[in-house]
C-alpha cells in the first residue's frame, strides 16, 4: 500500500515538473528518503531525519550530503504547516556612524547582540516545528518585532499552508499584532507579559485552578475570561522558580549588605565636625555608591527611593515577583488546540533561536563585508539555507572523532 509520504513525493513531483522543473536528481533521491523513513517507522520530516539519512552509507561523499539536504528540504517546505515559529535578532556592522537618508539600511537600534554603539540589521526567521526553515527577512536596523509582523504574514500568504498557528515571543503580542492575525485568518500562540500592568493580566493570573502536570519540570493550567474568547495558559516550571527565588534572594542579601556599608559609614561620619572636609568627601563617596546602586542593571529594579532620597529594598516589588517565580503565561485564539500543545508548541520557539545561534556561530553571519543593501541581504540568504548542512558538518565532524577515539583508544 503506497503510504501517505510516497503520495505527497508524486503530487511533489509531478506538481514541479508540470512548471517545466526536470528534477532529475529529486526524482531519485525523494523517494529513496521516504523508504529510509518508512523503515525507521517514522510518518513525518525533521531535520534530524533528514541529516542521519544523507549520511548514509558511511563514508559518502559530503557533496552527496548537500544535494540530498535541499532535495529534501524542498520537498520539505512544500507539505502542510501547521505550526509556524517566528523572531527576529540582529546583526551589526563594525562602523562607527550609521548610514543616512531614507532607505538607510545599516542604523542604530535595539541590539540583541548587546552591541548598542554599532549599526546593525535586524533578521527574521520563521522555522516549522521539526527545525526546517521557511523563510527569512531582512529590515533596517531601527526596525522594531511589532512594525514588522504585518509583513511577515503578507509575504507568508501565499505560501501553501495549511491550519497555520503563529508562534510568537512576547516581543510581538501587541492587541494590535494579534489582532491582525485574527483579522487575516490565522490562529496564534503568544507570549505574553506578565509585569506592563496590563488588567486583564493581573485577572488571569489572580484565577484559581488546578495545575495540569504536562512534563516533569512543566504545569499547566487554563483561565477563560467572560470578557474574551482568547484561552489564557499560565504555565509553571518548579526547578525555574526555585532559581527565580534564589536569585532574587541573592540580590536582596547584596542590596541590603551595601546599604548597610553605607549607613555605617554615615554613622561613623556624622561623629566628624559638619565643616569637615573629609565628612563632605565621604558623603559624596556614599550618593555616588547609592546612584550606582540605584542605576545597577540587576539588583536597581528592587529598589525604592525614600522621601528624603535615601534607598531601601522594595518589599512590595519583592513580594509580588514571588507570585511570579517560574511562570509565564501564553494566549491563544485557537478553540480547538490541547492546553499541553499550547504550552510545547511554544516552547518549540526555542528552535527558531536556534536558527539564529547557528547563522551566527557555524554559519559565520558575522562580519560582514558588505555596503550595499542588496549585497548584504544576499549574504544573510546565502547563509540561513545552509543551515541543515551545516548541522550535518558538525555532525560529522563529531562522529569523525569518536571514531579516531576509539581507533586509538583514547578515553577523552
Amino acid at each position: 500500500m503506497t503510504s501517505d509520504l510516497s503520495r505527497h513525493v508524486a503530487d511533489y513531483l509531478r506538481l514541479r515538473r508540470a512548471l517545466g522543473f526536470k528534477l532529475v536528481n529529486e526524482g531519485v533521491i525523494l523517494p529513496q528518503f521516504v523508504a529510509f523513513l518508512e523503515q525507521a517507522g517514522q510518518s513525518t520530516v525533521t531535520a534530524q531525519t533528514a541529516i542521519a539519512w544523507a549520511q548514509q552509507p558511511q563514508g559518502v561523499n559530503p557533496i552527496n550530503w548537500v544535494h540530498r539536504l535541499v532535495a529534501v528540504r524542498g520537498f520539505a517546505l512544500n507539505l502542510e504547516v501547521d505550526l509556524l515559529f517566528f523572531d527576529t535578532t540582529s546583526t551589526y556592522f563594525e562602523r562607527d556612524e550609521e548610514e543616512d537618508g531614507d532607505d538607510a539600511f545599516r542604523r542604530f537600534g535595539h541590539s540583541k547582540d548587546h552591541r548598542p554603539d554599532l549599526p546593525q540589521i535586524v533578521i527574521g526567521l520563521a522555522v516549522t516545528k521539526e527545525g526546517i526553515p521557511v523563510r527569512c527577512w531582512c529590515w533596517p536596523g531601527n526596525s522594531n518585532d511589532p512594525q514588522v509582523l504585518a509583513e511577515v504574514r503578507d509575504d507568508l500568504r501565499d505560501w501553501k499552508l495549511g491550519r497555520v498557528i503563529t508562534v510568537v515571543d512576547r516581543g510581538f503580542s501587541s492587541a494590535d499584532n494579534l489582532a491582525y492575525l485574527r483579522r487575516a485568518g490565522v490562529h496564534y500562540i503568544a507570549g505574553m507579559r506578565m509585569r506592563d500592568g496590563n488588567p486583564l493580566v493581573e485577572q488571569v493570573l489572580s484565577r484559581q485552578g488546578r495545575y495540569q502536570q504536562v512534563k516533569d519540570n512543566l504545569r499547566v493550567k487554563e483561565v477563560r475570561l467572560d470578557a474574551s474568547d482568547t484561552r489564557f495558559v499560565i504555565c509553571h516550571n518548579p526547578e525555574q522558580a526555585e532559581r527565580d527565588a534564589a536569585q532574587r534572594a541573592d540580590a536582596i542579601t547584596r542590596i541590603q549588605a551595601e546599604l548597610a556599608r553605607i549607613a555605617d559609614q554615615r554613622h561613623r561620619d556624622a561623629k566628624r565636625p559638619r565643616g569637615d572636609k573629609t565628612r563632605q568627601r565621604n558623603e559624596a563617596a556614599h550618593v555616588r555608591a547609592e546612584c550606582a546602586l540605584r542605576d545597577h542593571p540587576t539588583l536597581g529594579r528592587w529598589l525604592t527611593q525614600q522621601a528624603n532620597g535615601r534607598l531601601k529594598a522594595n518589599t512590595a516589588k519583592v513580594k509580588a515577583e514571588a507570585r511570579l517565580d517560574g511562570k509565564y503565561l501564553i494566549a491563544t485564539s485557537d478553540p480547538h488546540i490541547s492546553t499541553e500543545d499550547v504550552a510545547l508548541g511554544y516552547k518549540n520557539l526555542l528552535e527558531a533561536e536556534r536558527g539564529f545561534r547557528d547563522l551566527k556561530t557555524h554559519l559565520l553571519l558575522r562580519p560582514v563585508f558588505h555596503r550595499l543593501e542588496h549585497r548584504i541581504r544576499a549574504h544573510v540568504l546565502i547563509c540561513w539555507p545552509n543551515r541543515v548542512t551545516c548541522a550535518t558538518r558538525t555532525l560529522h565532524a563529531i562522529s569523525s572523532r569518536s571514531r579516531l577515539r576509539t581507533m586509538s583508544g583514547s578515553p577523552r
